[in-house]
């Protein structure tokens, strides 16, 4: 190292070169992490998610399927986008899918890659997005990156089923958020899931159960505004 600078006429060249090389990571770095912000704050989910087209009726609604999507995942948007294409809207049927691909997409892990690849985060309120993607990134995702570096992601928690109902509807019910926040409809939603058998990861203890409220705005777009621990 001392003969890089000894000689007096080279010495500042070869401290740009040694560097040079950091400050390239520090700019890449930092890059990297305004592009994610960005990406969050203008309402997508995660990096996997990708709204390349807004051509279906799913998309226009604000709802994007992830490119690296299960079969399950798959079938649940179709469905989706099935029920919001046709002419007579049903807003119980509509609310349940919503928490169906919540689920399928926010419990499955195998498709992630990190504690910030939240999945699900798509069909919730604008407003509780954050604090809902910081209790999962500091909660159930918390030790994703080592389960992935243990176990490989193709191991670790995929929902392969969903099942639920809308147990109470409270048609013409003002959910009020705030003094300035009111919903008109709310739906109480049901569900339930199984996960793919693993012979390496132990998927016994995770949730299989939980209760959810839907909400839809002005503009018909259907969310959830709660989660409940379920059975």
């Amino acid at each position: 190292m001392n003969k890089l600078f000894r000689k007096k006429e080279l010495r500042y060249r070869n401290l740009a070169l040694v560097i040079l090389p950091f400050l390239i990571a520090i700019v890449a770095c930092v890059g990297l992490i305004y592009k994610s912000l960005a990406s969050f704050s203008s309402g997508t989910t995660t990096s996997a998610t990708t709204p390349v087209e807004e051509s279906s009726s799913a998309e226009k609604m604000g709802y994007y399927l992830r490119a690296n999507a299960t079969d399950l995942q798959i079938s649940l948007y179709e469905e989706l986008e099935a029920l919001l294409e046709a002419e007579e809207e049903d807003s119980e049927a509509i609310a349940l899918s919503i928490c169906k691909n919540y689920v399928a997409d926010f419990y499955t892990w195998s498709n992630k890659k990190g504690i910030y690849d939240i999945g699900g985060l798509t069909y919730v309120y604008a407003t509780i997005k954050p604090n809902m993607y910081n209790q999962a990134r500091d909660g159930f995702y918390h030790y994703l990156n080592h389960y992935i570096n243990q176990y490989g992601s193709d191991n670790l928690l995929e929902v392969i089923s969903v099942d639920g109902e809308v147990w109470a509807l409270k048609e013409g019910f003002k959910y009020q958020l705030d003094e300035d926040t009111t919903f008109e409809d709310s739906y109480m939603i049901s569900l339930t899931w199984e996960y793919k058998d693993s012979s390496v990861f132990d998927n016994s203890e995770y949730a299989r159960a939980q209760y959810f409220t839907v909400v839809r705005n002005e503009d018909g777009r259907y969310e959830i505004m709660e989660a409940y621990k379920g059975q």
